[in-house]
């Protein structure tokens, strides 16, 4: 809503600027070909239905419209001419006083223009942009994956841990097996001693 009535007060600015274009080139156009000062004041409001209706009405010949049209400039052109003269010279409507006037339409511009940019920061300070956005984003898909990187670490440690256990047992029970294997084969070769000399006191 704030955009919009912002657009509307620039919109009448703007205009109001081409209104004082147009008079600077009516007034050049009045001093070219030399219109008088004692001219009627300002057209009425019928002439200014008169001059909607022509430019809206489709039925009217082409000049019709035309004289229509050159009649209206006339008396704009002439009310124009009149404010001058009360004025007091031909030279009132100079370039200084158009500056002016355009000066302080842009002032009211600028100003517009400035509310518009404060309207604007406060959004952007209330709303956080797409590219603020996009940093939490990515710093909690970042956060997110060191707790999964630390959470299995950990698990790697334990299952680590686990299996240096396991292998230190597997290690003593080859030991063991070692130990027991040269038992056996002490116990063999005892055994083995003994048949011989059964055997040699029997064939006496």
């Amino acid at each position: 809503m704030v955009h919009v009535n912002v657009l509307i007060k620039s919109y009448h600015l703007l205009y109001k600027l081409i209104d004082v274009h147009e008079i600077n080139n009516n007034y050049i156009f009045c001093r070219r070909y030399g219109f008088g000062r004692s001219v009627p004041t300002q057209k009425s409001d019928d002439d200014k239905r008169k001059a909607v209706a022509g430019a809206l009405g489709g039925g009217e010949a082409e000049g019709d419209k035309s004289e229509r049209q050159r009649e209206e400039e006339e008396k704009r052109i002439k009310a124009l001419m009149k404010g001058m003269a009360s004025a007091g010279t031909d030279d009132t409507l100079s370039s200084a006083m158009v500056g002016s006037i355009v000066g302080m339409q842009s002032s009211e511009i600028l100003q517009v223009a400035s509310e518009y940019e404060v309207k604007r920061a406060d959004l952007e300070s209330a709303q956080p942009s797409e590219k603020v956005l996009g940093a939490q984003s990515h710093l909690r898909l970042v956060t997110g994956l060191q707790k999964q990187i630390a959470s299995f670490e950990k698990k790697c440690s334990e299952v680590q841990a686990k299996h240096d256990e396991l292998y230190s047992e597997y290690t003593e029970a080859q030991e063991e097996l070692a130990e027991v294997i040269k038992r056996k084969e002490r116990i063999a070769r005892e055994m083995e001693k003994l048949n011989e000399m059964e055997n040699e006191e029997n064939s006496e």
